[in-house]
């Protein structure tokens, strides 16, 4: 069976001519296209589904790249974009400057003391030099000076540990560092959350404040009297300085793992939580690029079917035929089923449907990624809530609010807190909204293609094949 015009049957079962029978179908097709605009029914039935298929034509070119921009504007804003990378940057610049302020300010300080290499072998070597001694008065003044010596080592070593505890329970580097311009910012980063107080570092310090030992041994040394009677009164001292030395070392391998380590593994931590964070962000940021760039892809695809289906002039046709019917005017059905199938109307269509689909299945994936990369800088956000960095920028904003003139311009030209509506901005002011905007937000847009509507291509194609089916011929000889 074949659409618009008639077949012959191989049979000819009354002999008549081959002519004939071509005239005889002509006329037969007229007659039957004519019907489809004369009688009253038809004509009716017809207007029916060319107006339904008019309403089904898919949209200009003009019309999808419009829908399609309206759609990316409702998936983000170029403002909200900045914001979200500001942000990042902003933690990741804190953090950094935060561990190289610690690493400068107090980890090479510590270093440049040689607390292991100068002070130790020296307390050792002393402390069995002086319990090898012998008693005599020869004896007695070597004694006296190696524990002269002792006691300007043990003051040395005092006051570098006094250095690092003050500096640990103010907050403030140890040595001088440049980590921003002129070190003018380098004690912003040293917090009271990043020097946590506890009893074991005091407890650890006052072991290792020894020199009271040492101080005694040494005046018990330089006084007269009988060795006897000197060496009987020091031996407490004595063995005291001597536990004092065998623990030193265990000690200041404690001190500094709480007042230099610690400090600088709370900073590593949460580097290593933000910056998996941002490596997931940045992960999913390109597989939010690659459906994006497969979105733009279909929708060019979109718009080549849909140029191939309109350079058909199909639209047109039908409604020059819609026209005509509702006018009662003359008119051919025949043709308008003809000009579908030499053009392909039925497979454009087709074509144009799997295109729609492809369409809205990447246009789902790249909404489900949009929403996941809101809600990963959302909770991006929230850990920037963790006490370390709340306690940088409590700092930070308290000193940004008591500074004044060109100094907090430049300060804040420095930090990149310029825009007080900007995110990072109300990150650093401590704004809970931000919080409760991000927890609430839904990042889904409810946008979608509504010209191109995959329901309207099914009915469209199901009509048009209609409009076929009702095109062809009926009757035993021409069927």
């Amino acid at each position: 069976m074949s659409y618009a015009t008639a077949n012959k049957n191989q049979e000819n079962e009354f002999g008549l001519s081959e002519k004939l029978l071509g005239t005889i179908g002509t006329h037969l097709n007229k007659t039957l296209d004519i019907r489809q605009y004369i009688l009253h029914l038809r004509r009716e039935s017809n207007m029916y589904k060319v107006r339904r298929a008019l309403k089904q034509q898919p949209p200009q070119s003009e019309e999808i790249w419009a829908e399609y921009h309206t759609f990316l504007d409702a998936v983000t804003s170029s403002r909200d974009r900045n914001d979200r990378s500001d942000v990042i940057r902003l933690i990741g610049l804190t953090l950094r400057n935060m561990q190289k302020v610690f690493e400068r300010g107090f980890c090479d300080g510590w270093s440049r003391m040689n607390v292991y290499f100068d002070m130790l072998p020296d307390l050792f070597i002393h402390s069995k030099t002086l319990n090898a001694s012998e008693d005599s008065i020869e004896q007695k003044q070597w004694r006296a000076d190696l524990l002269n010596v002792q006691l300007i080592v043990s003051k040395i070593s005092l006051y570098h540990l006094d250095r690092v505890h003050d500096a640990y329970h103010r907050a403030v580097p140890l040595v001088n560092t440049s980590v921003t311009p002129n070190g003018s910012y380098d004690g912003l980063y040293l917090t009271k959350e990043l020097f946590k107080h506890t009893q074991d570092i005091n407890d650890t310090y006052t072991r290792l404040r020894y020199t009271e030992h040492v101080d005694k041994l040494f005046h018990l040394n330089v006084t007269d009297g009988h060795m006897t009677e000197i060496k009987n009164t020091s031996v407490d001292h004595n063995s005291a300085f001597w536990r004092t030395v065998a623990d030193y070392e265990r000690d200041l391998k404690q001190y500094e793992s709480l007042v230099i380590k610690q400090p600088l593994e709370r900073i590593v931590k949460v580097i290593e939580m933000t910056e998996t964070d941002r490596k997931d962000i940045v992960a999913l940021a390109v597989a939010n690029t690659d459906w994006k760039r497969n979105y733009r892809q279909s929708v060019d695809d979109l718009d080549r079917r849909l140029t191939a289906y309109h350079h058909t002039n199909m639209t047109a046709m039908l409604k020059s035929y819609f026209d005509d019917l509702k006018n009662e005017r003359r008119t051919s059905k025949l043709h308008i089923a003809v000009t579908i199938q030499a053009n392909n109307i039925m497979h454009l269509l087709e074509h144009f449907k799997e295109s729609v689909l492809r369409t809205q299945d990447h246009m789902r994936a790249y909404i489900t990624t949009v929403d996941n990369l809101g809600r990963m800088h959302c909770n991006f956000y929230m850990n920037t809530r963790s006490p370390l960095l709340q306690a940088f920028f409590s700092k930070l904003h308290h000193h940004l609010n008591i500074t004044t003139g060109s100094e907090k311009s430049v300060m804040e030209d420095y930090v990149m807190l310029s825009n007080r509506t900007s995110h990072r901005a109300r990150i650093v002011r401590g704004d809970e909204t931000l919080y409760h905007e991000c927890t609430n937000r839904s990042f889904v847009p409810s946008h979608s293609f509504k010209r191109v509507s995959i329901r309207k291509i099914y009915d469209l194609k199901k009509n048009m094949d209609t409009f076929l089916r009702t095109t062809r011929l009926n009757g035993k000889l021409f069927r």
